[in-house]
């Protein structure tokens, strides 16, 4: 029987096996042929295309040479040399070339070859002898090789053009100009785009330098000499060829250009060029080998059926494919039948073991499976925190940044105006202080991952508070020139008691989102108002932030205060952020025992409006104006054309005890004056209609001869109108928007007395007097010594610095009685703070036991400040440095002790 199947199948299998092989070579040398041939074609293609590019990029700027060759400007000046103006003709040549970067320079040279006008500035020269004029004085255009600009050093080609009387053809002269290849590789080579991942394109020049790269640092090399013998020899318009480069086998496709000689080159391994069909083989080899192992076990099944007719075995069989797998097989016969007997037992008893397998890898799947889903939701959920960290970062220490930047370019932009800087650098450093606030808030992981947020309730002005915001808004208002108004209502107390911080983010993001979405002439109004005092006294504040933007759909409107949503994808496109912010905002408004909401109109702005529940401080608010002085013989005159404005400056001067009128333009102010008489104080805007605020403040001087003092008001920057207000007369300058203290504090400077300030501040006896002790400050990083060093110069306090733990310790060691306190950095080499910390407790000296050991690191959580108590520190102060922070600890430390 086992001869039977042999000579059965042999005979099959070789067939099947000889026609499987004939039928692969025949489908790989026919897919191979079209295969190369379609790689072949777009390769020529891409090679004929940069051709043409270039052709007709050096024929574009022929043309353009040629069509300013016929502007009549340019005749006569060849023509009338002496009588007409070259310096238009180089304006002219000038603007072509900003307008077109594929020029470097123009020049144009008379019939004697003097160059009468050039964009380089340079005339006169003579230029007779050169090819290019000789050539276009006998009527014809000239293209050069290509060479190196001598002003420039770029790549250029030189295209010079004759210039004909419009009446006989007569050459006038000729108009020359330099071409930068750089220009042509950015245009026409890099966009280039290959079949290969390795190839590239190139342009040559009949030179063999390569003027047109992917790569632009290969601008200028040469190509070897073989390659250049190979594309010399090519005398069609189109060829491919096999060559050496950089110690590879490189497929070139090239073509001459028709106007230049130059060659376009597109270049790729030969290898990835012959790959795909390489892995074409392999894969008919492939699926040739399946079939015949497929055909085979087929064949094999039919010659076992036909020859395999054993009863007891079919019977066999017909119960095992029934499922009865633990049926008996009686066997007759001894041979072939008895192996074939064993044969199925053994193959009943593997399949009983496949199913038992079967069925436990089918558990384990299953297990693995809602192993795999777990992880992919646990991944989903830390992909969200992540995102969520990342967007509330970025929302919330963009704003203060801003206004750091700004006021830092101020600061430079004013390097002669010293109050100017002044000022500048004081709003840095309280937008500074802003945006430590916000980053110790995202740093606190907990209350990110928990969704937790705590406030801090403190005592502040409200005033002084809206002032900070006002200076993070007033740049971007000021950029996008629009106007910002603002009214206080003087029922509010002057100091309230809450988390100023929180109330700050909230205001700032409201004004930074109505600037945002406001377009460059629009309008911002910030509004507060006292709604109402309770029988415990808190107080209900009502904060309103209107704009004249873009406006919210009321459909939209609903999910507006949700986490990551925003209006509109269109807007958020065109004006960025996180959908964030309103959030953050809506929540903080809430912990404040209060809500806030949205009125708005697609296309006609927006109002954003919000309560919180205040107490009212127990600081009272100082007279703003000096006492014992009769101030409403004081007569003040407002002008600026916003009513929102005068009604806020009648508010604010009444609040302070001031008779005050106001005129909408500098007309009405004229006849107030003419009626009434003189004024004590003008406070005039800049820009009022018709007659502006110069030319008011130059009636005024002209008009009156009593004394006054003339403020001028605007939200735009001192250093624009300073020169013009002050020569008309101008003596003070006050930014919008106004607040009562500001008016109070111009008020008092012009009438000699010194500026009441509302905030408490604090006085020079603050910074303690720490002559005779001695700190070690341990840092590596230079910057932060200096710091240091700079902050702690009016305490007189003796410093000594160590770079790392190590320096540290062997000096503690060496001198434990010379130092009074130690400022400790975390994170330094060789030796880091905990363990200079430990080996320093660890001395066998009582100031070792004793010495304060103050952390100084950037590390600010919890388990960070717990880790330098364990380590035996005394204290942790936060990087960056907060100098009152800093002068706390030595007063704590050293000044308690003195």
């Amino acid at each position: 029987m086992k001869t039977i199947r042999m000579c059965l199948l042999a005979p099959i299998l070789c067939a099947v096996l000889l026609s499987g092989l004939l039928i692969g070579y025949l489908c790989l040398q026919a897919s191979s042929r079209v295969i190369l041939s379609a790689s072949q074609s777009d390769g020529l293609r891409s090679a004929h295309n940069l051709c043409v590019s270039m052709d007709q990029t050096i024929n574009t700027a022929r043309l353009d040479l040629s069509s300013i060759a016929a502007e009549p400007g340019v005749k006569r000046l060849l023509r009338d040399e002496g009588q007409e103006n070259p310096d238009e003709l180089e304006e002219e040549m000038r603007e072509m070339i900003e307008r077109q970067p594929l020029y470097n320079s123009m020049t144009a040279l008379n019939s004697q070859g003097v160059i009468v006008a050039s964009t380089s500035g340079s005339r006169g020269g003579k230029r007779d002898d050169r090819d290019y004029f000789q050539q276009s004085m006998a009527g014809r255009p000239f293209i050069s090789d290509v060479e190196q600009s001598r002003q420039t050093g770029r790549l250029v080609v030189f295209i010079s053009v004759p210039v004909r009387s419009g009446l006989n053809g007569k050459v006038l002269g000729v108009l020359l100009a330099a071409v930068r290849l750089d220009e042509i590789n950015i245009h026409h080579v890099a966009p280039v785009t290959l079949l290969y991942e390795h190839g590239y394109a190139m342009i040559v020049a009949k030179t063999g330098m390569i003027i047109g790269h992917r790569d632009s640092g290969r601008l200028g090399e040469k190509i070897p000499e073989s390659l250049l013998q190979r594309l010399t020899a090519i005398n069609g318009e189109r060829a491919s060829f096999e060559e050496e480069l950089d110690g590879q086998r490189m497929l070139f496709f090239t073509e001459r250009a028709q106007n230049v000689d130059w060659w376009s080159l597109i270049a790729c391994p030969a290898t990835e060029f012959h790959a795909p069909v390489s892995e074409l083989g392999w894969r008919i080899a492939l699926f040739i080998a399946l079939v015949v192992l497929g055909l085979t076990a087929v064949i094999w099944y039919f010659v076992r059926e036909v020859t395999n007719t054993l009863s007891d075995c079919i019977r066999y069989a017909l119960k095992v494919s029934r499922g009865d797998l633990d049926a008996a097989l009686a066997v007759r016969g001894e041979g072939e039948v008895g192996v074939l007997a064993g044969a199925l037992r053994d193959m009943v008893n593997n399949l009983k073991n496949m199913i038992l397998l079967a069925e436990g890898k089918t558990l384990e799947a299953q297990t693995h499976a809602e192993r795999a889903a777990a992880a992919s939701l646990e991944a989903q959920r830390a992909s969200a925190a992540k995102s969520d960290f990342l967007a509330t970062m970025s929302h919330e220490m963009r704003t203060p940044m801003n206004a750091i930047i700004g006021m830092t370019a101020i600061a430079q932009s004013t390097s002669a105006d010293l109050e100017k800087k002044d000022y500048c650098l004081t709003k840095i450093a309280e937008a500074s202080r802003h945006l430590l606030g916000v980053i110790n808030d995202i740093l606190d992981m907990s209350k990110i991952e928990a969704n937790k947020l705590e406030l801090f309730s403190v005592e502040f002005s409200f005033e002084s508070m809206l002032k900070k915001v006002t200076d993070i808004i007033n740049f971007r208002v000021e950029e996008k020139h629009q106007k910002f108004t603002l009214y206080l209502d003087p029922k509010i107390p002057a100091f309230l008691v809450g988390d100023e911080q929180r109330l700050t983010q909230v205001i700032t993001n409201l004004l930074s989102n109505a600037v945002k979405f406001t377009p460059e002439g629009g309008g911002v109004h910030l509004g507060a108002y006292l709604e109402e005092t309770d029988a415990e006294g808190m107080c209900t504040l009502r904060i309103a932030v209107k704009d004249t933007g873009v406006g919210i759909a009321k459909e939209e409107q609903g999910r507006l205060f949700s986490s990551f949503e925003q209006a509109d994808a269109g807007v958020s496109r065109k004006f960025g952020g996180t959908g964030l912010g309103l959030a953050i905002s809506k929540r903080i408004v809430e912990m404040m025992g209060g809500s806030i909401w949205l009125e708005s109109e697609l296309g006609q702005g927006a109002v954003f409006t919000f309560t919180v529940r205040l107490m009212p401080g127990k600081t009272s608010q100082a007279s703003l104006l000096r006492l014992g002085a009769n101030w409403s013989n004081i007569r003040v005159l407002a002008v600026d054309d916003d009513p929102v404005m005068l009604d806020y400056f009648l508010t604010l001067t009444r609040q302070l005890g001031v008779t005050c009128d106001v005129a909408a333009s500098g007309e009405d102010a004229r006849a107030l004056i003419e009626k009434n008489g003189h004024y004590d104080l003008y406070f005039v805007d800049w820009k009022i209609p018709g007659m502006n605020g110069i030319e008011l403040t130059q009636w005024i001087k002209g008009h009156t001869t009593e004394p006054s003092v003339i403020f001028m008001v605007s939200s735009a920057e001192w250093s624009i109108l300073e020169k013009d207000a002050k020569a008309a007369g101008v003596e003070k300058f006050l930014s919008k928007p106004l607040f009562a203290s500001g008016i109070a504090n111009c008020i008092n400077d012009s009438l000699g007395k010194e500026p009441i300030l509302l905030a408490r501040q604090g006085t020079d006896d603050d910074v303690p007097d720490l002559a005779g002790s001695c700190l070690l400050l341990v840092e590596d990083v230079m910057l932060n010594q200096e710091i240091v060093l700079a902050l702690l110069e009016p305490t007189h306090l003796t410093i000594d610095c160590a770079e790392n733990g190590a320096e540290a310790l062997r000096m503690f060691s060496e001198l434990p009685e010379r130092y009074d306190i130690i400022f400790m950095d975390v994170h330094m080499p060789e030796m880091d703070g905990y363990e200079a910390t430990r080996r320093i407790r660890a001395l066998d000296c009582p100031q070792a036991k004793t010495v304060p050991i103050v952390a100084m690191t950037a590390n600010v959580f919890r388990e960070d400040v717990e880790r330098c108590f364990t380590a035996g520190m005394n204290a942790h102060i936060g990087k960056p440095l907060d100098i009152e922070e800093v002068m706390d600890k030595l007063r704590c430390y050293l000044w308690a002790n003195q």
